[in-house]
């Protein structure tokens, strides 16, 4: 009964996430956001973790370490970002506005 819906969301892989909260160029991450399509998606989900290191790991091989995780949403509609995070001290904020920041200028909101 959703089946059409799937064109219009995103799942951000974690190593991807990483790359586009701690990227430094806009255009780097413009090119990102654009070749998912992101700026044509009503909703983005991506998970947010609290490292700040661009190594990648030895034990996956990727970009996505961090001791803590959590969830942000992209609602194209009201151009809104959400985060959920499960600590009561919200310790991703910080990571997840910084996302939120870098992913905002490769966004396009609906006129």
């Amino acid at each position: 009964q959703y089946a059409h819906r799937i064109q219009s969301i995103a799942f951000i892989t974690p190593d991807v996430a990483q790359f586009i909260k701690l990227a430094r160029n806009d255009d780097q991450i413009a090119a990102v956001v654009d070749s998912l399509r992101l700026g044509t998606k009503s909703h983005v989900f991506a998970v947010v973790n609290d490292s700040d290191s661009m190594e990648i790991e030895r034990d996956t091989g990727s970009y996505d370490s961090g001791t803590h995780w959590s969830l942000i949403v992209y609602t194209r509609h009201d151009n809104t970002f959400r985060h959920y995070d499960s600590s009561p001290y919200a310790r991703n904020r910080s990571s997840a506005h910084q996302m939120a920041t870098n992913m905002t200028s490769s966004l396009n909101p609906l006129s």
